[in-house]
């Protein structure tokens, strides 16, 4: 098993700490040379997403099982497209930890977000809620709830490793809570407060 991760900033850093803590043989492409990782078993798409269409269209012809880093794209169609492909799936940490059947307030707060906007940081969030969440960007202090959960920060890193090695066990599309979280983006699904 051979592991292509293609972007090398903070969140293609975590996959490539991710695979190592497993013993995972990857390599790790940036800007400049992503398009030579040919020949992998698996393609985890962490680059900017703005290059999330590209990199998508070069490797999904390999049929090979591709993660791609939230949102996929902000373009509704092509994310509708995307999901066509059995093994295409979108990263969802969360659902490692939180169930979509619970019911309670969903809310988000931190200073810091990518530059994607919270709306798309928050996609997950967003999708996973019950009720419309609330997000915000201003606390000091990561808070997260969903569905009435209060989640812990350190909770985050083993989800992703579950998430990582779900798709490495068993790659598979999860095409309804991806579209269900992209369209609550697009139709603002949720108040900033």
């Amino acid at each position: 098993m051979k592991v292509a991760i293609i972007g090398s900033g903070n969140m293609g850093r975590r996959y490539s700490s991710i695979l190592t803590f497993y013993r995972i043989d990857h390599d790790l492409f940036d800007v400049d040379t992503w398009k030579n990782a040919s020949g992998y078993d698996y393609y985890i798409i962490a680059s900017s997403t703005e290059a999330h269409e590209a990199n998508i269209e070069h490797f999904l012809p390999m049929n090979k099982p591709i993660l791609c880093e939230k949102p996929i794209v902000k373009d509704i169609k092509l994310v509708e497209e995307y999901f066509e492909y059995p093994t295409f799936q979108m990263v969802d940490q969360y659902r490692h930890l939180v169930s979509d059947d619970w019911i309670g307030p969903t809310a988000y707060d931190y200073f810091k977000s990518g530059s994607d906007t919270i709306a798309w940081d928050c996609i997950n969030i967003i999708g996973h809620a019950n009720k419309k969440p609330t997000i915000s960007n201003v606390s000091p202090v990561w808070r997260c709830q969903i569905n009435g959960l209060h989640l812990n920060i350190g909770d985050m890193d083993r989800a992703y490793m579950k998430e990582i090695n779900s798709f490495l066990m068993q790659p598979r599309s999860n095409k309804a809570h991806g579209l269900k979280a992209h369209k609550r983006v697009v139709n603002n699904w949720f108040q900033i407060k």
